[in-house]
């Protein structure tokens, strides 16, 4: 099930977006960014996040096959400010912002932990769901990082993170 919505990219299913090739879902992204500077680096960070994604969703479609998967939501009355990834059940949001580097870096943590705080105190939809924010640095070589009371996870591992470990649906 493909979802339309004006404030994103792309919104469907799990099913629908693991079944959507990796040429077709960029070429959807990039069209739905129409007035909007599209960079190289811009799509070669989406193509890093669709191959996380594919790898790791599938055992989490197992356990919740009714999550809604939505990229580049842009936030209300932010000024364009934008999530790369919402996992939407209806008790649950979980943000992932991946990030194409070696190590978890405290801007990075600020910027998704500023995500989740949006969503749970201005966001109408998202009062009464739990709000879980997640960065997935994708270069890094250890398994989990730690930043206060957030954690860093490595593009292998956000699976058990998601689905079971610290933050679970």
């Amino acid at each position: 099930m493909r979802l339309d919505h004006p404030r994103c990219s792309f919104a469907s299913s799990l099913d629908t977006f693991l079944s959507t090739g990796k040429e077709e879902w960029l070429a959807r992204m990039e069209a739905r960014e129409s007035g909007r500077p599209l960079h190289q680096e811009q799509i070669a960070a989406w193509a890093d996040c669709y191959d996380v994604l594919l790898h790791t969703l599938p055992a989490i479609q197992a356990q919740h096959p009714e999550l809604i998967i939505i990229f580049e939501y842009e936030l209300p009355y932010e000024a364009g400010r934008r999530p790369d990834v919402i996992l939407l059940s209806k008790e649950q949001v979980v943000i992932l912002e991946f990030k194409m580097k070696c190590r978890v870096l405290r801007a990075d943590v600020d910027q998704v932990a500023a995500y989740a705080r949006d969503l749970q105190e201005y966001h109408f939809e998202s009062r009464n769901r739990k709000v879980t924010p997640l960065l997935v640095v994708t270069r890094m070589k250890h398994t989990l990082e730690s930043r206060g009371h957030f954690w860093g996870l490595p593009a292998r591992s956000p699976t058990r993170h998601i689905a079971g470990g610290h933050n679970s649906l």
